[in-house]
């Protein structure tokens, strides 16, 4: 294996690890009051320890993110362009429109301010990571677990290249606030609007907040199978429905725009299994936690879209925007089912570490371009592809 790769999966591990462990720790204590006083001549600063904490685990991801070479993350030039276009008013109306008017609009303030495009992306970044971690933090019994899923399934290395379609995920997981404990459709509706000005797809999640007042049953369930079957045999018309929005304009017909991948058949595979560890005890989960019915529909439309993503990888970016609500479900079924059982932990933890490791030596990383890392003032090499 190059060098530069090893390299790079120490740097990320060491990232993951302190990321993970401070996690922990500030769960363990975010019912301490204990603080940390910072003086000086003429301000007293406190600071709980649980925000040292929190603070600790955020810093080597937000780090990583914004100190990389441009080198990294397969689509950071483009952007990088797109942002210099915009401060010259050179921007063309194929980039316009591929940024979206939201994006477009945050990043023209930026440039009008004359902010390097580094400091741009950065705070986009830190909004992005910042609102993963808070709910995560608010609805994850095991917010460490949380985090862990959230990196080792390379949801964040995506952080990497897809610029606005995290920020958009990222926005529409902070949605969910609005959804649990206590709705709240004035703000819901403001927050899926807004990411869906940053990046339009994020409209697709605009339904659940209706379907979460639905209860699960196997009457549900069968539904949802029924309907699945139904849309592929309408396959064709539909797709044809869809190609005319926005976003299927943007990637039906580009490069994205193929069937039957082995990567695609393979997280189809990973899907339906995380779909029946959650499902086969749906009931008692929901027992326990009526609130958890809002995260089973997320799961389910998320499968039942990856099965359209066999036919079209198109459809890929679409399933992120329901699977990460796995980062909850998934925490909070251990904590309420299995009562924290530390084998079966331990075996959920094992199954995301061969997660990490195959979607990172696959393709998919080579092609996203964050496969090898490269820090700011580092000269970029080209990326090693495997033979």
């Amino acid at each position: 294996m190059n060098s530069d790769i090893i390299n790079t999966i120490l740097l990320y591990s060491a990232a993951e690890a302190i990321a993970v462990y401070f996690m922990y720790v500030a769960n363990k204590k975010r019912n301490n009051n204990r603080t940390l006083t910072f003086q000086t001549k003429n301000i007293s600063i406190k600071v709980s320890y649980t925000f040292l904490y929190l603070l600790i685990s955020f810093l080597p991801l937000f780090l990583l993110i914004v100190l990389k070479n441009d080198s990294v993350g397969v689509d950071t030039k483009s952007y990088k362009a797109a942002y210099e276009a915009i401060a010259h008013r050179t921007l063309s109306t194929q980039q316009s429109a591929w940024l979206g008017i939201g994006f477009r609009s945050i990043a023209t303030v930026f440039a009008f301010l004359h902010i390097d495009y580094h400091i741009f992306f950065a705070c986009l970044s830190l909004v992005t990571i910042l609102l993963f971690y808070q709910t995560i933090w608010k609805h994850s019994k095991n917010p460490a677990l949380g985090i862990f899923i959230f990196i080792s399934t390379c949801l964040f290395f995506q952080t990497f290249n897809q610029y606005r379609q995290m920020l958009a995920i990222a926005l529409v997981f902070f949605s969910y606030n609005f959804i649990v404990p206590k709705r709240n459709l004035p703000k819901f509706l403001m927050t899926i609007i807004i990411a869906a000005s940053i990046h339009n797809s994020a409209l697709i999640f605009l339904p659940i907040y209706f379907i979460s007042k639905i209860n699960i049953t196997k009457q549900t369930l069968i539904i949802y199978a029924a309907l699945t079957v139904l849309i592929h045999i309408l396959y064709s018309p539909l797709l044809a429905l869809v190609s005319q929005t926005h976003y299927g304009q943007m990637y039906f017909g580009s490069y994205l725009d193929l069937s039957f991948k082995l990567s695609t058949i393979l997280n189809l595979l990973i899907r339906l299994v995380l779909l029946a560890f959650c499902i086969i005890p749906y009931k008692k989960m929901l027992e326990l936690d009526n609130k958890a019915k809002c995260l089973y529909h997320t799961i389910i439309i998320c499968t039942i879209i990856q099965t359209f993503v066999v036919r079209s990888y198109t459809f890929g970016r679409l399933t992120t925007y329901f699977f990460v609500f796995y980062l909850i479900l998934i925490p909070n079924i251990l904590f309420y089912i299995y009562k924290n059982n530390i084998k079966l932990l331990y075996c959920v933890i094992a199954f995301f570490v061969c997660y990490e490791l195959t979607y990172y030596s696959s393709s998919s990383a080579v092609e996203s371009g964050y496969q090898t890392y490269r820090f700011y003032l580092e000269a970029a090499r080209p990326q090693v592809k495997k033979q």
